[in-house]
């Protein structure tokens, strides 16, 4: 009786304890977590077939790549942005980077603006390093390879969310990051053409808005997208004031004959002997007409005669 009633109180007791150990949870303010803004999940998909659900007459539809004379920064306050204009237009971008690989795109957007460039950024206590820029757009828009080449991944890389990887050869590579979808005929081993549309600008993985985090490679080596590959421009320093001197004119000088101790023979000049023949003498002149006599005028019946006064 004494075992039975003991167990009892036993029982009535954890239940307690469990009923206080609830409300204690319920009172606590946890701190809001952040979420991704996709469902992707955190690590490494074990597939790269991240796209299979997106419709391919989005991509069978899609426009080529534009080829965009400027490039604006987001921000004049923006990281590692370069030198720009009064109105924010890089004074350093050009539309094709030039590489062994050949020319790619600098700007494999739609249409974006810069809001970060390569390099250290100082972000909270320690900062780090960007290893490409970010173009950024809030409506998206398509992505379109820099050049042509083969894909060497295609899918979830960690932080960069889906990403796009393409091998242009020569050691050459282009690396797409935060898209939000991936053209579902790429995979491992494509080929595609320079211009075409291979993803959807997004922000999945660690992104704080819409954007397009791209990278080139050289040989292993990441190098910065803005500036890498600018053609050489020849800086004329002479102001218009001062005009440019022309060369002097060469001036051709005529040598001399080599001088000779010896003098000409002239003793096998001959002077020619007058001939006896006589020139011919001209025709003479023709006859001459004899003088008319002078011209008279016979008086009229006015009695007018020429010479005389009447």
């Amino acid at each position: 009786m004494r075992a039975r009633i003991r167990a009892v109180i036993r029982s009535v007791a954890f239940s307690a304890l469990g009923a206080l150990a609830l409300a204690g949870c319920a009172s606590i303010d946890y701190e809001p977590v952040a979420t991704q803004s996709t469902a992707m999940p955190s690590v490494p998909a074990p597939t790269t077939e991240v796209s299979s659900g997106v419709d391919p007459a989005i991509y069978l539809n899609a426009p080529r790549a534009p080829l965009l004379s400027q490039l604006f920064a987001c921000s004049a306050n923006n990281s590692n942005i370069g030198p720009i204009s009064a109105d924010r237009a890089s004074l350093v971008y050009t539309p094709y980077i030039n590489t062994a690989a050949g020319a790619l795109l600098r700007d494999p957007t739609e249409g974006a603006c810069l809001s970060s460039g390569f390099g250290w950024r100082a972000r909270g206590e320690t900062g780090s390093n960007h290893t490409g820029i970010d173009l950024a757009n809030p409506n998206g828009g398509f992505i379109f390879a820099a050049g042509d080449g083969v894909v060497e991944y295609s899918g979830w890389q960690g932080g960069y969310g889906i990403v796009v990887e393409i091998d242009h050869g020569r050691g050459v590579h282009t690396f797409y990051g935060h898209l939000t979808d991936i053209n579902p005929s790429l995979h491992q081993g494509s080929f595609v053409h320079g211009g075409t549309a291979i993803a959807r600008m997004g922000m999945t993985g660690n992104a704080t808005g819409i954007h397009l985090h791209y990278e080139v490679s050289i040989d292993g080596l990441k190098v910065d997208p803005l500036n890498y590959g600018a053609p050489q421009v020849v800086q004329v320093n002479q102001s218009h004031d001062q005009p440019i001197d022309a060369p002097p004119p060469t001036q051709t000088q005529i040598s001399a004959p080599p001088a000779s101790d010896t003098k000409p023979d002239t003793s096998a000049i001959e002077t020619p002997a007058p001939s006896s023949q006589t020139l011919p003498t001209a025709p003479a002149a023709p006859p001459q007409p004899p003088a008319t006599e002078p011209f008279q005028v016979t008086p009229g019946d006015d009695g007018w005669t020429p010479g005389k006064s009447n």
